[in-house]
């Protein structure tokens, strides 16, 4: 590897210290701490799900359904209602939304959502850690690959390795002496701007419920606003964005500085809302004109074990009640599953990082054997790789019995047959273990026995005062000569 600073190649490899006892220690107290954290986190959560169900289940029971022309009808109920969006209601959205004048009055349309997406074609840096052991000693070395990636933020120029070596992955890169700066009057990553006071029907949309249900999902279609532009992209690297440096590429929604990526060149992209209407259960109040229905949250009771809050939900497109219902329950499932996941594997995590003082035990019993002639090597991996699976085994089993058990008892307040299924999950996972455990400790009691000389494979001599010293109180019985001769 070369070395800038001090402008001669070496082999970049430097002795590291594994994990030793202080280290282990520390993550010791790191593990006592994570592991009730990762177990409270999972209640939490698997909590909230309990009573996210029970604000869908009410919703199912307890919202009437109305047309889409009941607005001023249905004031002061919980509703439902499925309707197209009024697209009088929509505002003209674009480039100046996002203070970004260099394309004003070039790309404005009546949308939901509009979401602009800036990147420039920039030479990515990436840091990698190689590990080997030699002589029974850990080293490491760092290394840096290159690469070209669009970026929606500035990219460092200050490379470790030397500029030719880095211009073979990144053409262009020692000409521009590090990558461009990033353009003068063009917005930074990916923002969105929403029309206000959206109707649907007679029914007008809180502008929270409107950003909850709405997505750009697609592509904006840049063909009517093609005048606007130059025919084809006029190949230059601008540091200072003006009009008539952006052209359509080709690509659906795209603008760019170049036809095709190099490095400098400048790429916006544009998209919008797919769906054409919402369904929405909600609370309706009277708007500020007084000629719509104003959706508002309903006030969800306080229940055992759930608080009383607000909620009022949509989903895009036109759907029935309980085809709501079941997508709002299976995003709910999907994300609870997710979060089940992670607290699960935290937790094992926790245990693990508690155990550290067993694997640099084993550490330095395997840095022991090291020493013995011809076989030392070969001892040390397999006491390290033996005391590392033991200590995975015992770390994700407990984990997972831990979570079982918070899981099941969140749960028998929601459902209490899922909840004491899972609790009796947790009682076999540990009825297993007490088994494995004791059948382990029988088979390291038969081998002692055997080692010290006494009785194999038949447990029965253990009660038998003839071949049992402990149970032989009384004299030894001897056979007399003339019984020995016949």
């Amino acid at each position: 590897m070369y070395s800038q600073r001090s402008g001669e190649w070496n082999d970049g490899w430097q002795e590291t210290s594994s994990c030793g006892p202080c280290a282990a220690c520390f993550l010791m107290l790191l593990g006592m701490v994570a592991f009730p954290t990762a177990l409270f986190s999972l209640g939490i959560r698997e909590q909230k799900a309990v009573c996210e169900e029970r604000d869908i289940f009410f919703a199912e029971k307890n919202a009437q359904p109305v047309e889409c022309s009941g607005g001023l009808t249905s004031q002061g109920q919980y509703v439902f209602f499925s309707c197209p969006v009024d697209g009088t209601s929509l505002a003209a959205i674009g480039p100046t939304s996002f203070g970004f004048t260099a394309l004003a009055d070039t790309l404005n349309l009546s949308t939901v959502v509009l979401s602009q997406s800036a990147s420039v074609y920039q030479c990515q840096e990436t840091e990698h850690t190689e590990n080997r052991k030699v002589n029974g000693r850990e080293e490491s070395r760092k290394t840096y690959s290159y690469s070209m990636v669009w970026s929606d933020q500035p990219l460092t120029s200050s490379f470790h390795e030397y500029p030719d070596y880095v211009n073979r992955y990144c053409p262009g890169i020692r000409d521009f002496g590090g990558n461009p700066p990033w353009p003068a009057g063009l917005p930074m990553g990916t923002q969105e701007r929403y029309s206000a006071n959206v109707r649907l029907g007679s029914f007008l949309l809180a502008d929270d419920l409107t950003q909850r249900g709405f997505v750009a999902d697609v592509p904006v279609d840049l063909t009517p606003f093609a005048a606007n532009f130059p025919a084809v992209p006029p190949e230059r690297v601008p540091t200072t964005l003006a009009p008539g440096d952006l052209a359509p590429t080709g690509v659906p929604g795209e603008l760019g500085s170049c036809a095709g990526p190099r490095l400098g060149c400048i790429r916006v992209r544009y998209a919008k809302n797919s769906a054409t209407g919402a369904s929405v259960t909600a609370s309706i109040v009277p708007s500020p004109s007084g000629i719509y229905g104003l959706t508002a949250p309903m006030t969800m009771a306080q229940t055992w074990g759930c608080p009383s809050g607000m909620r009022s939900d949509i989903q895009p497109g036109l759907m029935a009640l309980p085809e709501m219902v079941e997508k709002m329950l299976a995003e709910d499932r999907e994300e609870i599953f997710i979060t089940r996941l992670v607290c699960i594997l935290l937790a094992w995590l926790a245990l693990f990082c508690f155990m550290q003082p067993c694997l640099v035990g084993a550490d330095l019993i395997g840095d022991v054997l090291d020493y013995i002639p011809i076989c030392g090597a070969e001892l040390e991996d397999i006491v390290e790789t033996l005391a590392l699976s033991v200590v995975c085994c015992c770390s994700c089993t407990t984990g997972l019995l831990a979570s079982l058990i918070v899981i099941g008892v969140v749960w028998i307040v929601m459902r209490p047959v899922f909840g004491i299924c899972l609790l009796l999950a947790a009682a076999a996972l540990f009825v297993v273990g007490l088994v494995i455990r004791n059948h382990m400790i029988e088979m390291s009691s038969r081998k002692g026995q055997e080692r010290d000389g006494g009785p194999r494979y038949s447990p029965i001599w253990d009660e038998d005062p003839r071949y049992n010293p402990i149970l032989d109180r009384g004299p030894r019985y001897s056979p007399s000569p003339s019984r020995m001769a016949q």
